[in-house]
């Protein structure tokens, strides 16, 4: 040791075996001249059996296990005045340690390398850099409850404002006495605690998970107490707004007048609702577990199957469908579904509801209406249906014929451009009136075909009304009466003819039976046999025709009086 006096020597090992530091003491051959007690603790060495020795050789070794090969060729090969590094030490038993190595210059003729254990130091830097923008404040209290030390403090106080300060001196009364009931409990009890505590902060309400533990002293007496605080006001608030939600999807899943099911990726069904329970005859219990292709009709069953493999396989969001499901007692209902992939936090297809709403009464109204539409395709009058704006809805096959447009050409046009394409309808309002106030109208009209001839028909209008009583369409039947009125015509003449004939007979009769019987006395009185029985054959032979043109009278009388008594003219 040269420069430095046996009495001063021993002066400096008690000092530096007193210090926590790790001290290692180099000559200039880099021997070691001295290894304090704290650093011979730390690698497990005794002075007497490195001092002298080559440090590479004799302390590779330990401190390459004790603070790893880094840390070991900075202290030993590290140029002097090299800046200090910390090194993560992990012990055997999971401890966790950081080390600081700082080579220091020599000085008369000893280099020191200095090895400090930081890991307070450094567990409070992390600690300090975890809490920054967090939101958890940390504090300590003595047990005037008075702040003695606090980071991280929110809501525009500086940790500094608080220090001496008590919770009557920061919050609002009430919200001071609900706190200082709180720790005092931990300082009486040392017990520790935790709540949620309502803070007035800036005139706004905040919630905050409060952590409470006491410090003990000595004689294991609360002596302080330390705790940590979260604002969980937004978390609360989103809590509240779930519970909310889930409310009201609760309330609306149990009354909702149509089905809701839930079900998991591969169809089995994890709940279901009031009305879906009742529509299929099922309890909740027995529809639990069971398979959605367990209910649907055989025939709906493939369709349905594909489409629940593109929502597992994530390629379809939704559907809609009309299918057929089973109910328990082995009846057929009929069922709009309406299908929704449901995804978790990741995005990824999770499960599936669906909503289903009972159709077979309109199924089967739709199957009547069908028939009700065909009966109507198949008869020989026609039938429209309009609007209260008297524009075509309904246009069936005869009237296709009867007028010459299709029922598409037809709906959606005024009908009066339809029924006399070339002249308007002047009187139909009042038509339209007359229908309102008596309910039905029936009366013979002229339209038109699309080609501009005329069509004979006999048309009964009757009004649609709705629930109120509030007209809301009109439908005519419309009947081509043509070959009638040809039929009329022809009777009509025929009864002309009778008039007439029963007329000419009478005028006929008359006019030849007098001359008849004038002839005949003048044939009684001819001289001449012969001639006077020849005219009397004559005249006997004119009798019968007389008598045959009567009988013609008398016949068409009679036909006269049948057709009139039968009203067919």
């Amino acid at each position: 040791m040269t420069g430095i006096d046996r009495n001063d020597a021993l002066f400096f090992s008690l000092v530096l075996d007193d210090l926590n530091d790790g001290i290692l003491l180099l000559d200039a051959d880099r021997r070691v001249v001295r290894v304090n007690q704290a650093l011979q603790k730390l690698l497990g060495v005794r002075q007497e059996d490195v001092a002298g020795a080559d440090a590479s050789g004799a302390l590779s070794g330990p401190l390459a296990r004790t603070l790893g090969e880094a840390a070991a060729q900075r202290i030993l090969k590290s140029p002097a005045g090299a800046a200090g590094q910390t090194y993560r030490i992990c012990s055997p038993d999971g401890t966790v340690q950081w080390f600081s190595v700082t080579v220091k210059p020599p000085v008369s003729g000893l280099q020191a390398v200095i090895v400090r254990d930081v890991t307070a130091a450094e567990d409070l830097r992390r600690f300090r850099t975890a809490l920054d923008h967090s939101p958890v404040v940390v504090f300590a209290q003595d047990t005037d409850l008075r702040y003695t030390w606090t980071y991280n403090q929110q809501f525009g106080v500086t940790d500094a404002s608080v220090i001496g300060k008590t919770d009557a001196d920061l919050f609002l009364p009430e919200d001071a006495a609900s706190l200082a009931a709180l720790k005092r409990r931990v300082l009486e009890t040392g017990e520790v605690i935790r709540r949620e505590v309502l803070l007035t902060i800036g005139g706004t309400l905040h919630v905050r998970d409060m952590t409470l533990e006491p410090l003990l002293d000595a004689e294991c007496r609360p002596c302080s107490i330390v705790g940590a605080a979260y604002d969980v006001t937004s978390q609360k608030r989103n809590e509240r707004a779930l519970r909310e939600s889930e409310a009201r999807f609760r309330g609306i899943f149990e009354d909702a007048g149509v089905g809701i099911l839930l079900a998991d990726l591969d169809g089995s069904i994890i709940e279901s609702n009031p009305a879906l329970q009742e529509m299929l005859g099922y309890t909740g219990e027995e529809l639990s577990g069971t398979a959605i292709e367990e209910i649907t009709h055989p025939e709906d069953a493939p369709a349905a199957a594909s489409s629940y493999a593109g929502m597992r396989a994530g390629r379809l969001e939704q559907f809609r469908s009309a299918k057929r499901y089973v109910t328990k007692s082995g009846s057929v209902l009929w069922v709009r579904v309406i299908v929704s992939l449901l995804r978790d936090a990741d995005g990824h297809p999770h499960r599936i509801i669906a909503m289903v709403e009972n159709i077979t009464g309109q199924k089967h109204l739709e199957q009547h209406l069908a028939y009700q539409a065909s009966l109507l395709e198949r008869v020989n009058d026609a039938i429209i249906a309009t609007d209260e704006h008297l524009i075509v809805t309904a246009w069936n096959r005869a009237a296709e014929e009867l007028y010459g447009y299709s029922a598409d050409e037809a709906c959606g046009r005024p009908v009066q451009d339809l029924f006399s394409p070339a002249k308007r309808i002047d009187d139909l309002g009042g038509i339209v009136r007359l229908v309102e106030s008596t309910g039905q109208h029936r009366t013979e009209v002229v339209h038109h075909h699309r080609d501009g001839r005329p069509i004979y028909l006999e048309s009964s209008i009757t009004p649609l009304r709705d629930a109120e009583g509030r007209v809301t369409g009109y439908i005519s039947v419309n009947r081509d009466i043509l070959e009638r009125k040809m039929a009329e015509k022809i009777k009509r003449q025929a009864f002309g003819q009778i008039e007439q004939n029963m007329e000419q007979f009478a005028i006929l009769g008359d006019h030849i039976r007098h001359p008849l019987q004038v002839i005949q006395a003048r044939a009684d009185l001819l001289d001449d046999p012969e001639i006077s029985a020849s005219v009397r054959d004559q005249v006997r032979r004119i009798n019968d025709i007389i008598r045959q043109l009567d009988k013609g009278w008398i016949e068409s009388r009679k036909i006269r009086e049948f057709l009139l008594r039968n009203e067919l003219i």
